[in-house]
């Protein structure tokens, strides 16, 4: 679009005497034990907007009224688009074409640049990544569709057991079928990359498949990182057999990813992974594992794990469950056996050294609400809250790490009943109401009196 279509609705916002709208100042430092939820739109329904619904929103970065918006333009015959916002008007909008046959998931997030948008569709046999970039009124905004990628990685990852092999010879492993594997797009050091995780891995390394997408987001540098388990050979198991040879009657059954970043500007990508682990096809720990990926020297990816079977709690898969980050550590929001959910950090902070024992710590301290499937760990920037909706209301607890028991509760009470709550970049949400004209964009941040 080449014009400014003004949104009326904006002016709810404060603005100066030129009609254009002053950046919102927020207070974004971190270590705080209180958050409040700021409105920076309310309504995002209303009448008198060029969009019939809001499906999504992604802020270009905190402190600022500017924002892409997946919406539905006409909900009688779903057409979708994509509008940029800023100053109070929309200065660019990208009619969708449509979206592959088998998705089933759209999914709108922030670039790692202020201004930039990706939009995610997946299913069993699609993933497609849109890009989006608010540069100018001339310049179109749509930078790229990338074709298919739900082949990724392919003939790459040879884990799947022919079933022809005889019990005493080494087994032979051919192509498996990735339909249902984790798929992710991922930001490190600004690169965007496709991963890809196995649920499974046939012997005591753990693999994630990685392709760094191109200008016209192709696949290229097709990556196959692998997490050997270390090997100690002072440490005899149970039965007395050295530790080399427990790893090799070693395997993952079970390979769940339970949280990636939310944070596209942190230049390391994290996610949290839940693995089961035999010996013999025996169970033997249940672990919960960060994973963090980064570039080397010569801009080549490379990660790191961090795992341990965590004995104070018996970690379960399922809702709630996911990660968020601060400048010291990622957090893990997971539901365990004994009933409810804990909160975990894992310390980030320091060089993988190979003891890990300390970097794990529960955080038992933190009070938690009877707990329902919409719990969730929230982004803020370079900070971590917990979020939930309770009575109608949206209630957020800002995590304390340095003392868990002082994390004060505050809560999100709109005219009308919350229904939802989706993230909306960093800091942002998009909280959903029991009311005709649609969801507010808020912004969680520390307190004033903080």
């Amino acid at each position: 679009m080449k014009r400014l279509v003004p949104l009326a609705w904006l002016a709810l916002v404060s603005c100066d005497d030129g009609d254009r709208f002053s950046p919102v100042v927020l207070d974004t430092s971190p270590n705080c034990a209180r958050a409040s939820a700021e409105v920076l739109v309310p309504d995002l329904d209303r009448p008198e907007q060029p969009w019939s619904r809001v499906i999504a929103v992604a802020l270009d970065e905190p402190g600022r009224l500017d924002f892409w918006a997946l919406v539905e333009v006409d909900d009688s015959a779903a057409q979708f688009a994509m509008m940029h916002v800023r100053d109070g008007a929309v200065d660019h909008r990208v009619d969708l074409s449509g979206f592959l046959p088998e998705t089933i998931d759209v999914e709108l997030r922030p670039g790692p640049a202020a201004g930039s948008a990706w939009l995610v569709e997946s299913g069993p046999g699609s993933y497609r990544v849109w890009q989006f970039e608010a540069v100018s009124v001339g310049v179109d905004p749509l930078r790229a569709v990338s074709p298919n990628l739900s082949w990724f990685p392919g003939s790459l990852a040879q884990l799947c057991p022919t079933g022809e092999t005889d019990p005493f010879e080494e087994p032979e492993f051919t192509s498996c079928d990735v339909t249902d594997w984790h798929r992710d797009l991922a930001f490190v050091e600004g690169q965007p990359f496709l991963l890809s995780t196995p649920p499974f891995s046939p012997n005591a390394t753990m693999y994630v498949y990685a392709g760094r997408l191109r200008a016209d987001l192709g696949i290229t540098e097709q990556t196959q990182l692998e997490f050997f388990r270390r090997c100690n050979d002072e440490i005899l198991t149970t039965i007395g057999t050295p530790c080399d040879g427990e790893l090799d009657q070693t395997t993952y059954p079970s390979l769940i990813v339970m949280g990636q970043q939310q944070d596209p500007s942190d230049p390391v990508h994290h996610q949290f992974i839940l693995r089961d682990r035999e010996t013999n096809r025996v169970p033997v720990a249940r672990e919960a594992v960060g994973l963090a990926l980064d570039l080397d020297e010569d801009n080549k990816l490379r990660g790191f794990v961090f795992s341990r079977d965590l004995d104070e709690v018996s970690v379960t898969e399922g809702p709630p469950s996911g990660l968020a980050t601060d400048s010291v550590a990622a957090y893990l929001l997971h539901p365990v056996e004994e009933g409810g959910a804990r909160v975990t950090r894992l310390r980030t902070d320091t060089p993988d050294d190979g003891y890990i024992d300390d970097r794990f710590e529960v955080l038992s301290g933190v009070a938690l609400p009877e707990v329902q499937d919409d719990l969730a760990l929230l982004q803020l920037p370079g900070d971590v809250a917990l979020g939930w909706i309770e009575d109608g209301a949206w209630e957020i607890l800002k995590l304390f790490p340095d003392a868990p028991s002082s994390s004060e509760r505050s809560r999100y009470a709109p005219d009308a009943p919350v229904t939802a709550v989706r993230p909306a970049g960093r800091g942002a949400y998009l909280v959903f109401k029991d009311h005709e004209q649609g969801p507010d964009l808020v912004q969680v941040r520390c307190s004033d009196d903080d």
